[in-house]
């Protein structure tokens, strides 16, 4: 059954704050959470006469991880390129605006950010304070999400990880049948167990096309 949902902020956006990072810029944003609730109108999001969402684009996609100094050069490796930017926010030093988004106060956190396909960024969090725990990191489990890459060469990228990655496959797998059929896909994890999925099309790209009701503000 499907629910309608209303947006609740958390903490109110502050604008820019220029990072301890080489000179970098951190969007300030504000996270939310999604209850049950009346239905999004086109002329206020809880029905109230409330500003209307309009989403652009993914951003980015955030995973958090145990150790950066093992993440990085992991990730280095798997997407054959640096991060583009590094940092590290501490609370007293920027009025814990982190910890306001977050909803941690006098949050701590180190992050490290790549460029993915298609212009979005993937960030990746280190949190200091509060201490990361850890979870059970099995695909079944709800609220598991997994990052999934086109590849050009899905052998190859499987050789060059194999030593490096836990692979759920012991080769990559034709899809027999539904919207990807024919397509080669597998599953490997990171050092922190986060689920990675590759796919490589057959000659012709993806086999359907997705029809959006988001326009590209860029394109």
């Amino acid at each position: 059954m499907a629910f309608p949902v209303s947006l609740r902020s958390r903490a109110d956006p502050v604008g820019w704050y220029a990072g301890p990072c080489g000179g970098c810029r951190a969007l300030l944003t504000c996270s939310w959470t999604v209850d049950s609730g009346p239905s999004l109108r086109g002329d206020g999001w809880d029905g109230q006469g409330g500003r209307p969402v309009s989403f652009l684009s993914i951003d980015h996609v955030g995973v958090a991880v145990t150790d950066l100094g093992i993440s990085v050069p992991w990730w280095t490796r798997f997407l054959e390129e640096e991060p583009f930017m590094q940092g590290t926010w501490i609370a007293a030093d920027v009025e814990d605006y982190v910890g306001k988004i977050v909803g941690y106060p006098n949050c701590d956190m180190s992050g490290a950010f790549w460029a993915l396909p298609g212009g979005s960024v993937l960030e990746m969090l280190q949190y200091h304070n509060p201490p990361p725990g850890r979870v059970d990191m099995a695909t079944y489990n709800a609220g598991n999400t997994h990052l999934c890459l086109e590849t050009e060469d899905i052998y190859r990228d499987y050789e060059r990880m194999r030593d490096h990655a836990v692979f759920v496959s012991a080769e990559p797998v034709r899809c027999a049948w539904g919207r990807y059929e024919g397509a080669l896909t597998c599953y490997l994890r990171d050092p922190d167990d986060i689920s990675i999925e590759l796919i490589q099309f057959a000659d012709g790209g993806r086999p359907f096309e997705v029809e959006s009701p988001f326009v590209n503000p860029y394109g």
